[in-house]
């Protein structure tokens, strides 16, 4: 007797979710037709300008949206330049730059009046919170009196004059 009750119960419920799946199928139906006619409604009432104002919309988007994703993945090295200036002394002249972004590392060749004052400009770098590590690769004083050195600045971060005034 029970059973019969849950049976009639579970089948009145099931009958009322059909129906309800029924109507709500319905009402999306009718939706998408308004939706359709309304969009050709709006495809008769614009002009040809407004299409190709719309195409070129399109396709300035398009680009701007290339162009952000080029400009995301850019890494700005322009900062190099005056992270240099600003930390060379005034007696030390750098003759060659070799910048590889892939393993943050700057090679800079060049020349100083005496070991003294290389070893100033590298405890100058040494100082800076930008620069990890510093490698002497070479040294030698040149038949001119002066010293021509050869460094490695290791583990550069990105660098922003602003930040570090």
């Amino acid at each position: 007797m029970i059973a019969d009750y849950a049976f009639y119960v579970i089948s009145m419920v099931l009958a009322a979710s059909i129906f309800c799946y029924g109507i709500l199928s319905l009402k999306v139906y009718l939706a998408k037709e308004q939706m359709a006619e309304l969009d050709a409604r709006i495809l008769t009432h614009t002009t040809e300008q407004e299409k190709v104002y719309q195409d070129k919309f399109t396709d300035y988007k398009k680009k701007i949206n290339d162009f952000s994703t080029i400009i995301k993945d850019h890494k700005i090295s322009s900062g190099i330049f005056v992270f240099i200036e600003e930390k060379t002394l005034p007696n030390v002249w750098f003759s060659n730059f070799d910048l590889s972004s892939s393993v943050s590392e700057i090679r800079l060749s060049g020349e100083a009046e005496n070991l003294e004052t290389v070893s100033r400009q590298i405890q100058l770098f040494e100082q800076d919170k930008y620069v990890k590590s510093i490698d002497v690769l070479h040294s030698e004083v040149q038949p001119t009196g002066k010293v021509g050195f050869l460094l490695t600045l290791s583990k550069l971060q990105q660098y922003s004059p602003a930040v570090q005034k």
